[in-house]
């Protein structure tokens, strides 16, 4: 093979992998992209130990599908919904500058967190969903991260 074909082949290959919706890394959690995403960013840090998913999705809030989706597909694999520790409640906030408090909100911009655990609490996977505007140009752009590690009480 020809330096630069084997250049072309390494690139294509980096490429398929950055473009991918699936991570075979260490860690073996699915993290799945949900349909028409875009601006995928994905991978595995070996230093944090945490495996991670973020992308955008062209969407009206308040994204009920994509919460749906992943609230299924955690189930199913057995992790159950948690925020005892007061972290990832489910439900749509925004920050009151005012109080410096996160409070409920039906309107961007605004945030929705929710986490899953194992049944033996040893990894949490964490969901945040993100409208950063209500203007009319961005508002439908929905950013969202997932994130599977040890598990940590944010309490603490």
């Amino acid at each position: 093979m020809s330096h630069s074909l084997k250049t072309i082949s390494i690139l294509f290959m980096l490429l398929l992998s950055l473009t991918s919706c699936k991570d075979n890394k260490k860690n073996d959690i699915d993290l799945p992209c949900f349909q028409n995403a875009y601006d995928i960013n994905q991978g595995y840090s070996e230093e944090l130990k945490v495996k991670y998913l973020g992308f955008k999705l062209k969407m009206s809030f308040p994204a009920s599908q994509v919460i749906d989706f992943y609230k299924t597909h955690f189930k199913n694999l057995g992790y159950i919904s948690y925020s005892k520790d007061g972290y990832g409640k489910s439900e749509w906030e925004k920050f009151n500058d005012k109080t410096g408090a996160w409070e409920g909100s039906e309107e961007p911009p605004s945030r929705y967190i929710s986490t899953w655990v194992d049944k033996n609490k040893k990894i949490r996977i964490v969901l945040v969903l993100l409208y950063k505007t209500s203007s009319s140009k961005q508002k439908d752009i929905l950013q969202i991260e997932l994130k599977a590690f040890d598990y940590f009480d944010f309490s603490n």
